[in-house]
C-alpha cells in the first residue's frame, strides 16, 4: 500500500496533530472527555487526511491460467480436474511470450533453455516430472592428450545391479557395477592410444541386457613438448617430484633454485643454457611456463617481475603460483584471493581412488573468466584467469609428492595432469562452445580468442561476433547446428578449426531431460518475485469510502450530545 499524493505528508500531519489538539481542548472544556466522542473526532479528521493524500494498494492483473505440458508431464489429468475451463497447450518452440497469459503452470520435465526467456514477468508454477532414470548427469574433457589417463564421470539415477561399461576402439576399457543407490556417482577411466577424432561408447547394462548405449566424442592431440621453468628460493621434494614427472613427459624442464643472495643451483634438462642469472624478456621466451611460489615471485626484482607480466600478457606465457598460506601476497593483476580452511586435509576424487591431500587455504576470484579446475564442497583448490594472450593461475594444495610417496602414483599424475592442462599446452583451438553435448537444431553460444573481430565460417555460412564486454579479445555468437555428426568451425583468417560433434535430439535424453527440469526449477524460482512486481498494479481506493467515514463520524458527533 502507498498514497499517492506522499509529498502532502509534511504539510497534512501537522495540520492533524494541531486539528486534533485543538478539538480535544475544545471537548474538555465542557468538563468531561468521552473516549467515544474522541475516537469519531480522530476518524474524522483521519478520513479528510485520506481525502487528499488518495492512498491505494497493489493488485495482480486478472488473467486466466494457462497450463504447459511438456515431456513426460505426469499431472495432467488431475489438472483437468482443477482447471476445467482452462486452455491447455503442448510447449513448441513456435510459442511466442504473447500467447500466454500471466499465470502459467508447466508440467513435465520443463521448457528448453534457449526458450525460457518468453516466460520472464510471468508467474510460473512448476510441477516437475520424476527425476529420469538412468545416466543422468556426464562430465569428460572432449579434447585430450594421447597416453595421458582421462576420466569419465557420470550420475546414474534407479540403475540398481546394473553394468556401467566404457569401450573404445572396439574393447570394454573400464566397467563399474552400480549398487542399490537411488542417486549414484560414478568414475570410469581410460588412455587414449590413438590421436584423432573418436568415439566413446557408454553402455548401461542388466541381465545381460543392454538398457542405455550412449556415444561421447572425444579428440586426441598429439602432446605438446613443452618448455618449463621453475623457480623456487630453495630446493623442495615438490620440486623435485614434479621435474621428473615433467620430463617423463617429454618436457624440456630448466630449475632454479635459491642458494644464497646471490647464488643458484640451476637443473639443466635439454635447454642450451646451463644459467639463469637474471630474467630477461629474451631468455623468458624461451619457455612455455613459469611455476614459482606465490610469495617467492615477490623476491625477484621489480623489473624481473614486469618482463613476467609482459611475457604473459604479450606473447602467451602460462604461469602458476603456488600458493601455501592465506599470506601468501600475489600479483595486483591477478584477481583472487584466499580464506584459511579450518582442516587442512581434505579427500579428492582421482580416478577409481579417494586420496587425502593437504591444503590450509581455498582461493576465491570475482574475475568473470575465473575458471576453477579443483574443488571440494564448493571450496577451490586451483584456479586460473587469462591475462592478455597468457593464462594465471594459482594451485593451493600442498605436498603433493606424499602422494607419490604413499604409493599412489596414479592420483599424482592425473593431479597434475589437470593441473597443467590448463598452463603447459599450446592452446588446442581459439575456438570454444559453451555447451559440452551439442544437439542438431538447437542454439549454441561460440566463444572465439582473437585480436580484432574473427572471420568464423560454420556449414559455409559466415557468423556475426559481438565482442566480450570485458575483455577485448573475446568474441560470441550463437550457432544452429544442421547436421548430426562431426562439424567443422573454420576460422579462416587463421591455420585453426574446431570439430565439433552434434547430436540427434535422442541421444542422451536422460541427461538433457534432467538438466531441463533442474534448470526449469532453479529459473522459475528466480523469476517469480520479479515476475509479480511486474504483474502488480496500483488501484486508487475509493474516495467515496472515506467520505461515508467522515459523514458517519460528524453525525454522531452531532447526535451524540441530543442523545445523552
Amino acid at each position: 500500500m502507498g498514497v499517492l499524493n506522499a509529498d502532502l505528508w509534511w504539510y497534512v500531519v501537522p495540520t492533524l496533530l494541531a486539528l486534533l489538539a485543538v478539538l480535544v481542548f475544545l471537548e474538555s472544556k465542557n468538563g468531561r472527555l468521552y473516549l467515544s466522542r474522541l475516537v469519531a473526532t480522530v476518524v474524522a479528521l483521519i478520513s479528510i487526511v485520506l481525502l487528499y493524500l488518495e492512498p491505494y494498494y497493489f493488485s495482480e492483473v486478472d488473467a486466466d491460467t494457462i497450463i504447459i505440458t511438456t515431456k513426460e508431464a505426469n499431472k495432467v489429468d488431475s489438472l483437468r480436474v482443477k482447471y476445467p475451463n482452462n486452455k491447455f497447450i503442448e510447449w513448441s518452440d513456435t510459442i511466442r511470450t504473447s500467447d500466454l497469459t500471466n499465470h502459467v503452470i508447466v508440467n513435465g520435465y520443463g521448457i528448453p533453455e534457449y526458450d525460457l526467456y518468453k516466460l520472464k514477468g510471468k508467474k510460473v508454477d512448476f510441477i516437475a516430472a520424476e527425476i529420469p532414470n538412468g545416466i543422468i548427469d556426464v562430465c569428460h574433457q572432449s579434447e585430450v592428450i594421447l597416453g595421458e589417463n582421462q576420466v569419465v564421470q557420470l550420475r546414474v539415477n534407479q540403475l540398481e545391479n546394473t553394468w556401467l561399461k566404457l569401450s573404445m576402439l572396439g574393447g570394454v576399457v573400464d566397467s563399474v557395477m552400480v549398487q542399490k543407490d537411488s542417486i549414484k556417482a560414478v568414475t570410469l577411466n581410460y588412455k587414449p592410444l590413438v590421436s584423432g577424432k573418436t568415439l566413446l561408447n557408454i553402455t548401461a547394462e542388466a541381465e545381460n541386457t543392454v538398457i542405455q548405449l550412449e556415444q561421447l566424442p572425444v579428440i586426441v592431440y598429439q602432446p605438446d613438448k613443452s618448455d618449463v621453468l621453475i623457480l623456487n628460493d630453495h630446493p623442495t621434494f615438490e620440486t623435485k617430484f614434479l621435474k621428473n614427472h615433467l620430463i617423463a613427459q617429454g618436457h624440456r624442464v630448466f630449475v632454479r633454485s635459491k642458494i644464497t643472495t646471490d647464488r643458484y643451483r640451476h637443473e639443466n634438462s635439454g635447454f642450451e643454457f646451463d644459467k639463469l642469472p637474471y630474467l630477461s624478456e629474451s631468455l623468458l621466451g624461451e619457455f612455455d611456463v613459469l611455476i614459482i611460489p606465490a610469495n617467492d615471485f615477490f623476491s625477484l626484482s621489480r623489473n624481473e617481475r614486469l618482463n613476467i607480466e609482459k611475457q604473459v600478457k604479450e606473447r602467451g606465457l602460462g604461469l602458476l603460483l603456488l600458493a601455501s598460506n592465506a599470506s601468501d601476497k600475489i600479483p595486483d593483476w591477478i584477481n583472487a584471493s584466499f580464506n584459511k580452511l579450518e582442516d587442512d586435509k581434505q579427500t579428492m576424487q582421482l580416478g577409481k581412488e579417494s586420496v587425502e591431500i593437504e591444503s590450509i587455504v581455498g582461493i576465491n576470484s570475482n574475475q568473470p573468466l575465473s575458471e576453477c579446475h579443483l574443488s571440494i564442497n564448493d571450496v577451490c583448490f586451483n584456479l586460473s584467469q587469462p591475462l592478455g594472450l597468457g593464462k594465471v593461475g594459482i594451485l593451493s594444495i600442498i605436498n603433493t609428492f606424499k602422494l607419490s610417496l604413499n604409493g599412489n602414483e596414479t592420483q599424482y599424475q592425473l593431479l597434475w595432469d589437470k593441473i597443467l592442462s590448463k598452463f603447459i599446452y599450446k592452446q588446442m583451438s581459439p575456438l570454444t562452445i559453451e555447451s559440452q553435448l551439442v544437439y542438431l537444431d538447437e542454439p549454441n553460444k561460440l566463444w572465439v580468442i582473437n585480436n580484432g573481430a574473427p572471420k568464423v565460417a560454420f556449414d559455409s555460412v559466415r557468423l556475426t561476433f559481438r565482442q566480450h564486454e570485458f575483455i577485448d579479445d573475446r568474441w560470441q555468437t550463437t550457432i544452429w547446428p544442421r547436421k548430426a555428426g562431426w562439424n567443422n568451425i573454420v576460422l579462416s583468417d587463421k591455420p585453426e578449426s574446431k570439430w565439433q560433434y552434434v547430436f540427434q535430439q535422442d541421444e542422451w535424453s536422460s541427461v538433457k531431460n534432467y538438466q531441463t527440469l533442474i534448470l526449469n526449477a532453479s529459473y522459475f524460482n528466480s523469476i517469480n518475485d520479479y515476475a509479480a512486481k511486474e504483474r502488480e498494479v496500483k488501484k486508487l481506493i475509493s474516495k467515496w469510502w472515506f467520505l461515508l467515514l467522515f459523514l458517519v463520524s460528524m453525525g454522531y458527533l452531532w447526535l451524540e450530545p441530543k442523545l445523552r
